[in-house]
């Protein structure tokens, strides 16, 4: 995926009980993993141009608070032809009018 941080090996409980759900519905249960975990995530939104909805911006806006110091760092994905089918239908990564792009955390 060209990114260090793309993927994270976690336990198997853990990962049952994220799941899909994004920082809004679930966060790491170690609360000094909180910091690293928003910033890989809003990295991972950035490089792949993905949007926020409004209860995910609202979280990541008061995690990252809590957070001086903390960087992230963007690198941005290659284009590699097509998007693939996302399963809701809509080509993966692409823009939603209706919600706030990530870039707008700030």
């Amino acid at each position: 995926m060209g990114s260090e941080r793309s993927l994270v090996a976690v336990s198997l409980g853990p990962n049952r009980t994220k799941g899909d759900k994004d920082p809004a519905e679930w966060m790491p249960p170690a609360k000094d993993a909180t910091c690293t975990y928003v910033a890989d995530w809003v990295s991972a939104k950035l490089r792949w141009k993905l949007t926020v909805d409004r209860a995910e911006r609202t979280k990541l806006q008061k995690e990252a608070a809590g957070c001086p110091g903390t960087n992230t760092t963007l690198t941005p994905a290659h284009e590699t032809g097509p998007a693939r089918a996302a399963p809701s239908g809509r080509a993966r990564g692409q823009a939603r009018p209706d919600l706030p792009s990530c870039g707008s955390l700030t």
